[in-house]
């Protein structure tokens, strides 16, 4: 699966789901890549640890214990506030950032926390043309298929499982128009 993605909401536009951090799949074996295609200074992408539980990453077995712990939280300290998030809160601990950088890709587990760091200023575009433009594309693939695709034969499954790694990319501007 793959899409392009464009930050067009206001902040008092967003739902509850929009202002915490996320997860592609409960699946381990679950990639994303994310394509940053335009030149700006855009935000870029944060991964977080749940501060209740300590996940950082989320499987079938956690999910019942983070979504008990979450809703917990919300009704102890209300809903989160009508803001991206941007850095830790006592919700959601920032681990690591990976930052906005034309034609860089990553690739992360898509089972980690993470969200996209808004900067308001810049990145809250609809036109495709100046906007904090992203590809983004999921695909479950097996740990050892990954490391060979990637063109390293150095890294063991251990180093692998410390995400996100940023893909080295040399695609001319020429294919985008």
């Amino acid at each position: 699966m793959a899409y392009f993605s464009l930050l067009t909401h206001r902040e008092t536009e967003l739902t509850r789901f929009q202002r915490v951090p996320h997860f592609d799949s409960l699946n381990v074996d679950y990639f994303a890549l994310v394509h940053y295609l335009n030149p700006g200074n855009f935000g870029g992408t944060g991964f977080f640890r749940h501060r209740p539980t300590g996940f950082e990453r989320l499987t079938q077995d956690r999910f019942p214990q983070f979504t008990q712990a979450a809703e917990g939280h919300f009704r102890m300290h209300g809903e989160p506030a009508a803001q991206y998030i941007r850095g830790s809160d006592d919700h959601f601990e920032l681990i690591a950032t990976m930052n906005y950088r034309p034609n860089r890709i990553i690739a992360y587990l898509g089972n980690l926390s993470h969200s996209g760091i808004a900067h308001l200023e810049q990145d809250i575009d609809a036109n495709p043309v100046t906007g904090r433009l992203t590809a983004n594309l999921f695909s479950a693939v097996r740990l050892k298929l990954f490391v060979r695709l990637s063109g390293s034969q150095s890294l063991t499954t251990e180093e692998m499982a410390v995400f996100p790694y940023e893909l080295v990319c040399r695609i001319p501007n020429s294919l985008f128009f």
